[in-house]
């Protein structure tokens, strides 16, 4: 219900009776001026000159501002500003409701700063629009002051105002203004038809919208100014789900096949999708063409990386919609796309000699190899202390922010995709596990010096010899996973590296799943419709190991060695990407193997969770049970 008001002459509503304005001069978001009648035909003039020819709704401000920067200093600076913030207010298409799709001005309210909202403008802004909206004479100026009085119902009589608005709006088709803005008051045109019913008016707007849009698609451009325009005009009856506007129900199937860019196709294609409704063959057809533009595009591009990028974006998009003919044929094309020349720049570096010999020093001293291999197993994550790696994280972070406006596309396997990161988390955990990767690299070196050393200077021991240093240092040890701890270890001294990471990385996720049973923890998923039962996967137990007070120093470790967020050894090794193992990756495997087998008793029954807890929280230390 409108509060009432007395009626001027000229028709519009006493400002000062509004109720949108209350309070405005107390915020202090603007500086209050006293408007003056007498320079409405000043400041209109001023208004028109500045949308004569105007290519963009952009330019109009701008031009304002700088001819007001000349005008006498009888005009009130903050009459120029806010007549200058008039126009930048913005035409935004939202979707309101499933079935409301309109074209509004805004910012209406909320907390904008720039430009003030339409709703806490002050007294003396409503008079200036009030009065210029009876005398501007460009269609521009009229639209923008129309709008502006009916929006905020301004005028005695709302549905002239808007009609005004609408006649305006309908003028600035077919003129110097960019195609994209046409687009866009069309569909403000037509959603001020709908809001006050005015059907003579809704029907001349309807016809400039088809003839504007058929321009559009015929000769393939402007798409974006075509897709609100259809958007609007393809909007269902408010009952039934039937488009009520069959020559833009075409239309829009002609704009899904006029357009090439994929991006633009997307856009379109998602628009038929919705307007569908239950017409699957109409939705299959939408989602073939998007995908197929994706597909063009890939054909067309002339090196590897291109076509796998443009390949993955179909793949995924085809099994997102449920094309499985494309989606196969896409990742077919990815695994015969050509090779990626990757330009690759080498740099050697030498561990300090300082380092090294802090490291090396305790080994060197060692009178046995059960001596050695008792400082081996009591050292350090490899991947170093979190917080430190955190610290360094941030700080490569901050120091290129623009990383976090960009998308990094990680490249596996066969320069296959494999993942996208996006965003400031992205950009931290990516740096994060680049720092903890330079870590494991210097501290995988010097473990496999140190096993080395074992080999230099002593026999290498049998495997029943190590089987049995292994169970001394844990005395309840599981027998199978000190046996395979012990082959392991054996087969790297006898530099057999492939094999012993083989034997020795599938029991890291055993003995993590075997300490969480002991645990108590639920690490079985039944079956679950398609899905048989199974037991979690290492990325998934290692929060549970978390959970029971896991050192983190350990957790980022083999999360960053073994799994897809750094290195991916596990995934690399179990499934045959790995052609050759080198000494240190085989030293960093043996360690994180040992790490948990000297943690995992063998009968549940005999330890409570609290001991096994207390293991986890300093496994290092390779607790005796």
């Amino acid at each position: 219900m409108e509060e009432s008001s007395s009626a001027s002459p000229s028709g519009y509503r006493d400002v000062p009776a509004q109720r949108d304005h209350a309070n405005i001069e107390a915020s202090g978001t603007a500086a209050a001026y006293g408007f003056d009648p007498g320079q409405t035909a000043e400041l209109a003039a001023l208004v028109d000159g500045a949308c004569e020819g105007a290519e963009d709704m952009y330019l109009v401000p701008d031009r304002i501002r700088r001819t007001s920067a000349g005008m006498p200093p009888e005009f009130d600076p903050n009459a120029l500003r806010g007549l200058s913030a008039t126009f930048d207010y913005r035409l935004t298409c939202e979707q309101e409701r499933p079935k409301r799709f309109a074209a509004t001005l805004q910012p209406m309210e909320g907390d904008s700063e720039f430009p003030q909202p339409l709703r806490q403008a002050s007294e003396d802004i409503r008079q200036l629009w009030v009065g210029l909206e009876q005398v501007v004479t460009h269609p521009i100026a009229r639209a923008r002051f129309a709008d502006i009085v009916f929006s905020l119902r301004l005028a005695d009589n709302s549905r002239e105002a808007g009609s005004r608005a609408i006649r305006a709006y309908l003028e600035t088709v077919g003129g110097e203004l960019s195609r994209l803005d046409q687009g866009m008051n069309l569909v403000r045109a037509w959603s001020i038809t709908r809001e006050v019913a005015l059907s003579e008016l809704e029907a001349e707007t309807i016809d400039a919208m088809l003839v504007f849009t058929e321009a559009r698609v015929d000769a393939k451009e402007e798409p974006y100014a075509v897709l609100p325009v259809l958007q609007a005009m393809t909007m269902p009856r408010a009952k039934g789900g039937t488009p009520w506007l069959p020559a833009a129900n075409a239309l829009l199937e002609r704009a899904l096949l006029a357009y090439h860019p994929s991006h633009v196709v997307k856009n379109f294609a998602e628009l038929v999708r919705r307007r569908a409704g239950d017409d699957q063959a109409r939705i299959e057809h939408a989602s073939r063409v998007q995908v197929q533009a994706v597909l063009a595009e890939a054909e067309a591009a002339k090196d590897g990386m291109g076509v796998r990028h443009h390949l993955e974006i179909a793949a995924t998009e085809a099994r997102r919609l449920g094309i499985i003919d494309l989606a196969e044929q896409a990742e077919v094309g990815l695994q015969q796309a050509p090779p990626i020349e990757w330009v690759v720049e080498e740099f050697e570096f030498k561990v300090p000699d300082a380092v090294t010999g802090r490291f090396m020093r305790s080994f060197e001293l060692a009178q046995t190899w059960q001596d050695v291999l008792a400082l081996w197993i009591s050292t350090d994550a490899p991947s170093g202390d979190v917080a430190s790696n955190r610290e360094t994280a941030r700080a490569a972070t901050e120091a290129s922010p623009i990383r976090s406006l960009m998308t990094n596309v990680t490249y596996r396997d066969g320069d296959m995709p494999s993942r996208k990161l996006t965003g400031s988390d992205a950009v931290f955990n990516q740096e994060l596990a680049r720092a903890e990767t330079l870590s494991m690299t210097v501290r995988g070196v010097l473990l496999a010096q140190a096993l080395e050393l074992i080999k230099n200077r002593f026999a290498i021991p049998t495997e029943v010899e190590l089987e049995t240093f292994i169970r001394s240092r844990a005395k309840d040890v599981h027998p199978p996973y000190a046996r395979a701890l012990a082959k392991a270890l054996r087969l790297f001294l006898f530099g057999e590296f492939e094999a012993a990471v083989h034997l020795a990385v599938p029991k890291i996720e055993a003995a993590a799943r075997a300490l969480l049973l002991h645990l108590n923890e639920p690490i079985y998923r039944t079956q679950v419709g398609d899905t048989d039962g199974h037991f979690l996967g290492l990325g998934a137990l290692l929060p549970l190991l978390c959970e029971n007070d896991f050192d983190p120093n350990w957790e980022r470790y083999f999360r960053t060695f073994l799994l897809s967020e750094g290195s991916n050894f596990r995934n690399l090794i179990a499934h045959g990407f790995v052609d050759e193992v080198d000494p240190v990756y085989a030293a960093l495997a043996l360690r994180a193997c040992a790490l948990l087998v000297l943690i995992t008793p063998s009968a549940p029954a005999r330890h409570d969770a609290d001991t096994v807890r207390s293991a986890l929280t300093q496994p290092h230390a390779t607790v005796a049970f």
